[in-house]
């Protein structure tokens, strides 16, 4: 017997409105086991008709304690629901490395339901989901081991990972929506007509280049591969005014486009 829906985990949209009438939403799909706060910065180097929705996972930020989701159809489900109640105002996907792989698993369940795709899907430091991971699985890796992985990817501050009552509360949402990633089956399809843009760090030792190249695949709209100067966290260290000003870029032209179709 399934679970009543208010039993089940729940994802939320964190919203941060337009400076202005919004013309444009940009939805933004956090990496694993980060919640909304570090994508908020984002809206300011956005144009000001751009509304930024960030999904908000149960198990961090202001929602530890809650259950987490354990499968990506679950996820993706409770995101697609909280979506179709946003009006319907044209979008942008951006997803970060697990992210990536949630923003279009959202594709393929709207597609499935008939309702509209976004405009283009940005897919930052992360392998295309046909791809076969580089790494070694590490959600079941015991504390130790799992923080060292960790420092790999970069981009989480010494002082947290050294912190063991700061990593009780950072390393089970982590751990959570590693597993998912390490473990979840892509939903089949064609491949999307809106443009992909695949965006990776110069540096990034766990995201190569061919792995951003094959997200062609997915679609046969434009596709477009940039490198930025950094590793897998790139847009929150040195290259964050590049990846703001590279995604106003997306959206003006998109929103020029579909304006005039």
């Amino acid at each position: 017997m399934s679970k009543p829906m208010d039993t089940l985990p729940q994802a939320k949209l964190l919203k941060i409105p337009a400076r202005e009438a919004a013309r444009m939403r940009c939805f933004v799909f956090p990496h694993a086991g980060s919640g909304a706060f570090p994508y908020r910065p984002l809206a300011a180097s956005l144009p000001p008709f751009v509304e930024v929705v960030i999904a908000q996972l149960p198990g961090r930020e202001t929602t530890f304690g809650q259950a987490a989701f354990h499968s990506m159809n679950d996820l993706a489900a409770s995101l697609v629901r909280q979506i179709e109640k946003e009006p319907n105002v044209p979008s942008l996907f951006i997803g970060h490395s697990f992210g990536a792989h949630v923003a279009l698993f959202v594709c393929r369940l709207l597609e499935k339901k008939g309702a509209p795709l976004p405009l283009g899907l940005v897919a930052s430091s992360a392998r295309a989901p046909h791809k076969p991971s580089r790494q070694e699985p590490m959600a079941t890796l015991p504390r130790a081991a799992f923080v060292d992985r960790i420092r790999k990817y970069g981009g989480t501050p010494e002082a947290v990972l050294a912190n063991e009552e700061l990593l009780d509360l950072f390393l089970p949402p982590l751990r959570v929506d590693l597993g998912i990633l390490e473990t979840y089956k892509q939903a089949p399809g064609e491949p999307f007509s809106f443009p992909l843009f695949a965006f990776g760090g110069e540096k990034d030792t766990t995201t190569h280049t061919d792995d951003l190249e094959a997200w062609r695949e997915h679609t046969t709209g434009t596709f477009t591969m940039r490198l930025f100067e950094g590793g897998h966290f790139y847009l929150f260290e040195q290259s964050k005014a590049a990846f703001g000003a590279a995604v106003s870029e997306i959206i003006t032209v998109a929103l020029k486009g579909a304006t005039s179709a």
